[in-house]
Parts: C-alpha cells; sequence; structure tokens
C-alpha cells in the first residue's frame, strides 16, 4: 500500500500484481507482460544469477497461464544448457 497528502488530504492507492514470477523466481530483476492481436499473451523481463544473465522474450503463448510456466521452462533450460556448455 502507498499514500500520500496533498493540502492536508490523504490520498490512498492500492495495487494489485497479477504477475505470478515476481518474488516467485529468485534472480527475475524486472519485467513486462502485456497481450496483442498480434501478438498473443507476452512477456519480457531480466533474470540474473552469479552465473547466468538472461534477457528473455516470449510472444505468441498459448494462454496467459501457461505463459507463467513457459518462462520458467526456458529459465531452467538456460541453467542446464549453461552446464553443458562450461
Amino acid at each position: 500500500m502507498s499514500s500520500y497528502c496533498i493540502n492536508q488530504k490523504p490520498t490512498i492507492y492500492h495495487w494489485q500484481n497479477t504477475n505470478k514470477l515476481l518474488g516467485n523466481l529468485d534472480g527475475l530483476i524486472g519485467c513486462k507482460t502485456g497481450v496483442t492481436t498480434a501478438a498473443g499473451p507476452c512477456f519480457a523481463g531480466y533474470y540474473e544469477t552469479k552465473s547466468l544473465r538472461l534477457i528473455m522474450v516470449l510472444c505468441s503463448s498459448k494462454s496467459m497461464e501457461i505463459r507463467w510456466k513457459e518462462i520458467r521452462l526456458m529459465v531452467e533450460w538456460a541453467r542446464e544448457t549453461k552446464k553443458w556448455n562450461n
């Protein structure tokens, strides 16, 4: 919850986060989600750990719900690929 006052009248704003990865995927620094007619459910984000840095872009996910699973799979794939290439 966030609040501020102008002219001694408090204004309170409440934000609700619908991003299921923020705070639930260690290493996810920031992201933007959206939906367009042309690209469907989308995701763009930055993921970083000590040994891995990823810029991820996902377009045309099958659904908004599946989008979260696909991003987790992208991170898992990158981790495994990194292990094999070291």
